[in-house]
């Protein structure tokens, strides 16, 4: 709990799931609550997580993932159960549940104008000035690009932030949870309302080089990219790394990304693996025409300490931080030996959420990103 302003961020380690959540709703405190959030870590049985949560916080909007790091007030940590809870005095939240595979944009219009009635209803100084939307998909769907661009395009102007749930390497889904259980092949969203200021973000550390490549054949739905500038993407790649195709490694997809631009602004595209027949797998969707610039590593703990500083300069000081940071970023903390850093700057900016398998930022599916929403102590006016 954050005492001073009554905005639960919690953060614990049981070996039972069963204990995991009677603690963390015991430290939420007894405050009505609007919305709660929870980031599962995979170690817990999901069931008997789903099923206490689903006691423990009846009768309050409820949404999750499972994840293979949580961020909280103990730091960057795995086999933990990390959650936040947002007032009823200050959030009014709808929530809804979605098919991947029956996901369209009819159906994303007709679910976001269905949640903004049930705001408004609950809410009526709910606004779009003052509503942004949250949204937890499934990792391993590869389907991240169309919630995010479909429910986007159904929003208008209310910003929408989220993160691909995370799991173990061997498991066929990641699962998103709401006040029913836990479900693959979904996603979960929810539309709040916030009395409080509040500023969505994204960053990233890498720097957009002169290099550019277009992609000239690609199958967008798989994530791969066959040719850049009409020769084998590998061979391509390796030059502009000035290694050979046989010696790209992870190292080289971690430091060297793509990044494509949109309105200014710079998006990373990572590379997931070399294919046998010389094609590139991505971690994102990559059409055929897109141009791509090679990035290259940039400071990442000067980065987040800017990312933070710029966000006290709009809000203030930082209640909390609702925050989606990829998986590959925790890898490079942790190769870069910045771990310690890291974590004093996410705990001192009241930072909870969880390393993510991919982040959305305003309907754009992105990689090797941080992404979220900040909340100051001010409130918005009516």
């Amino acid at each position: 709990m954050n005492p001073s302003t009554g905005m639960p961020r919690v953060q614990v380690r049981s070996s039972s799931a069963h204990e995991a959540i009677r603690m963390l709703r015991e430290r939420m405190g007894d405050e009505p609550l609007g919305l709660v959030i929870l980031f599962c870590s995979t170690s817990y049985p999901r069931d008997e997580l789903a099923r206490e949560a689903s006691r423990l916080f009846s009768g309050v909007p409820l949404i999750g993932c499972t994840s293979t790091g949580e961020l909280g007030p103990d730091g960057h940590r795995s086999g933990t159960l990390s959650g936040v809870g947002l007032p009823l005095g200050l959030f009014v939240a709808a929530t809804r549940k979605i098919d991947l595979s029956s996901l369209s944009a009819a159906h994303a219009h007709s679910m976001v104008t269905d949640a903004r009635s049930e705001l408004v209803e609950r809410a009526p100084w709910a606004s779009s000035f003052n509503t942004f939307a949250f949204l937890l998909v499934d990792g391993r769907s590869n389907q991240e690009e169309r919630a995010a661009r479909y429910l986007q395009a159904a929003l208008g102007g209310i910003p929408l932030i989220g993160g691909s749930a995370s799991t173990d390497a061997t498991s066929p889904h990641a699962w998103c949870l709401d006040e029913r259980g836990f479900h693959a092949g979904t996603a979960v969203f929810a539309l709040v309302a916030s009395k409080r200021s509040f500023k969505p973000f994204m960053t990233n550390h890498f720097i957009a080089t002169a290099h550019r490549v277009v992609v000239t054949e690609a199958n967008a739905d798989r994530r791969i990219v066959r040719e850049f500038d009409g020769r084998p993407a590998v061979d391509v790649y390796a030059e502009l790394l000035g290694v050979r195709p046989d010696e790209l490694d992870t190292g080289h997809f971690a430091t060297a990304p793509f990044a494509v631009m949109f309105g200014g602004v710079n998006y990373i595209r990572s590379v997931k693996c070399v294919l046998p027949d010389g094609g590139l797998q991505f971690y994102c969707a990559i059409e055929k025409g897109a141009v791509l610039r090679l990035a290259r590593d940039g400071d990442l703990l000067e980065d987040l300490k800017r990312t933070f500083f710029n966000l006290r300069e709009e809000l203030g000081s930082l209640d909390l931080v609702l925050g989606c940071d990829c998986v590959l970023r925790k890898t490079a903390i942790e190769q870069q030996g910045l771990t310690p850093d890291i974590e004093s700057l996410m705990t001192g900016n009241n930072v909870s959420g969880f390393n993510s398998h991919g982040e959305q930022f305003r309907g754009i599916h992105v990689n090797q990103t941080f992404t979220g929403i900040a909340f100051g102590k001010a409130l918005i006016d009516e």
